[in-house]
């Protein structure tokens, strides 16, 4: 798979976000660390997207030092035992993969790091989340209240400055190599979508494993999140992951899912019939099609992505009167029942950092997915396109991929 990234790309991250900062104070980014799954085994590492947007490396535990001038990287300590099962990448590797200047052991960066925050009384960091996020249920990764606590007890009452609100506004809009390894991404995932469009299956599971290898067989890392295989009334559960039910003829499937290529993801949703859809069916699909049509003329440089995603609101509104869903076209609450979800940034992350209040500019990376789920009928309908807009409008990447109700076999 070719590399998209080179030194330079990462240098000039770190040149970027010094200059928005605009201050000498040391900047300072954690990896993620590994996280335990089994007794002895990890879950399948991710990397910190900030700390690879600034650096490229993709091992845990490293830390990465951005001075006025120069950058450098620490090390983790290392046991004989870990360096035997797991390998040791050579320092210089990781300064031609990133571009800074020392890569130093941990006991030799940890003294240097101390020094100079003893010296400024100052850090920058990415301000690290609760331990436990409550709205998603899910743990977070630990490494930066790690790092948090290490500096501060190396430095008592050293002063914080979160930089994540930098951070986004450099990422939100993306650069030359960005944009060809999110088109890559979306590519796999297009034709992989399009090949199992065309076949048959008996379960969810046979779908999503032929998904999988089409994706690997491309040459994408694999999944850029979990994937959703969801027929029936399983697809108005909007994360359904189990992918284990029987597919019906009489039932319409929607998969979610996208392809990751060095870490950037791509995010396309379709929903289709394996079978001659009903009436009802039929009508709901062609609701969310036109809704992806009318999305779709709302994008470019200049009104906001939360303005434009109202607007999409507003057109499904008209969609559930016409079916006989709500009574009212501009029943906010009747629209959220049946399209609960929204769109989202892409990039690093499938649901990437973006304010979505701010206007729209060339190079931002987004998805539309309006949806109409029924639960009392077992139907639910999401279509999802991946788009970059640009200065004459807005360009579908995902637009190879079959949108129908019922693909050509």
């Amino acid at each position: 798979m070719q590399n998209f990234f080179e030194a330079g790309f990462f240098a000039g991250n770190r040149a970027r976000l010094r200059e928005k900062i605009g201050s000498d104070t040391p900047i300072v980014v954690t990896a993620n660390g590994e996280l335990q799954a089994t007794s002895d085994n990890p879950l399948p590492f991710r990397q910190d997207s900030g700390f690879w947007y600034l650096c490229g490396i993709d091992l845990p535990d490293y830390t990465l030092v951005i001075g006025p001038t120069t950058a450098y990287v620490i090390a983790p300590a290392r046991s004989q035992t870990m360096e035997l099962f797991a390998g040791m990448t050579a320092p210089d590797s990781i300064k031609k993969q990133s571009g800074v200047d020392t890569v130093l052991s941990a006991a030799e960066g940890w003294s240097r790091l101390k020094s100079e925050l003893q010296k400024s009384r100052k850090v920058c960091i990415q301000a690290a989340n609760p331990a436990y996020i409550t709205h998603y249920n899910m743990y977070t990764n630990p490494a930066r209240a790690r790092i948090i606590r290490q500096m501060k007890r190396a430095v008592p009452g050293l002063q914080l400055t979160d930089i994540r609100p930098q951070l986004a506004e450099l990422r939100v809009v993306k650069q030359a190599p960005e944009i060809a390894t999110i088109r890559r991404a979306v590519d796999i995932t297009c034709a992989t979508l399009n090949e199992v469009q065309c076949s048959s299956y008996a379960h969810e599971y046979e779908l999503e494993a032929d998904i999988t290898c089409g994706f690997r067989r491309q040459g994408a890392a694999g999944h850029a999140y979990s994937p959703i295989v969801a027929s029936g009334q399983n697809a108005c559960t909007l994360h359904y992951l189990e992918n284990n039910a029987r597919l019906e003829t009489t039932s319409l499937v929607l998969t979610d899912v996208g392809a990751t290529v060095s870490n950037y993801a791509a995010d396309i949703t379709r929903t289709w019939s394996f079978g001659k859809p009903s009436k009802l069916q039929a009508a709901v699909f062609d609701a969310v099609n036109e809704a992806v049509q009318y999305g779709l003329d709302q994008l470019k440089p200049g009104p906001s992505f939360y303005d434009c995603e109202q607007n999409v609101r507003a057109f499904v509104g008209t969609k559930l009167k016409e079916l006989g869903l709500i009574e009212r076209a501009d029943d906010k609450a009747g629209i959220g029942q049946y399209y609960p979800h929204a769109p989202h940034y892409l990039g690093l992350d499938v649901h990437d950092v973006g304010d979505t209040r701010q206007p729209l500019k060339a190079g931002m990376v987004l998805t539309i997915e309006p949806g109409i789920y029924l639960p009392e009928k077992g139907i639910g309908v999401r279509l999802e396109e991946d788009i970059l807009i640009t200065e004459a409008g807005c360009e579908v990447l995902s637009r190879a991929c079959l949108r129908e109700l019922t693909p050509v076999q």
